[in-house]
């Protein structure tokens, strides 16, 4: 654990961009609070690491077959055309994945999803609707 890691720390910081879905054996889930691309979650791994070679090789392997469960879950349940996959960690230093739904006739299809376009905001109910529901796709 990293003091000032919002993944470790699991801060107000954290809270601001994403809330908890589910923790897994490897790997916590987060929907991320934007939703422009629907069903947007993240995939932090449980253990603090900054790069992917970090992860002791067991572990990695785990937390790669729950990233592909997730993927396929998110994919089965919104009906995307593509799930796009987002590594970076520049200023968020703890390895994680953005899993991000994407359709062909909607926004930043072709292109990287990008968060530099307005943010979409769910209403409260809608937002905890959407965690619910992929909530019980991963659980069931």
């Amino acid at each position: 654990m990293e003091n000032n890691c919002i993944y470790c720390s699991k801060d107000k910081n954290l809270e601001k961009l994403m809330i908890e879905i589910c923790t897994l054996e490897y790997s916590t889930l987060y929907l991320f609070k934007d939703q422009k691309h629907l069903g947007r979650c993240v995939l932090a791994y449980k253990y603090h690491a900054t790069e992917l070679f970090e992860i002791p090789y067991d572990n990695y392997q785990l937390y790669m077959k729950e990233l592909r469960f997730v993927a396929n879950k998110l994919k089965e349940l919104f009906n995307c055309d593509k799930i796009n996959y987002a590594i970076y960690g520049d200023l968020v230093n703890h390895v994680h994945f953005h899993i991000v739904p994407k359709y062909r006739d909607d926004i930043q299809w072709g292109e990287p999803f990008s968060d530099k376009i307005n943010p979409i905001f769910l209403e409260n109910d809608n937002f905890k609707e959407i965690k619910n529901l992929i909530l019980k796709k991963i659980t069931t």
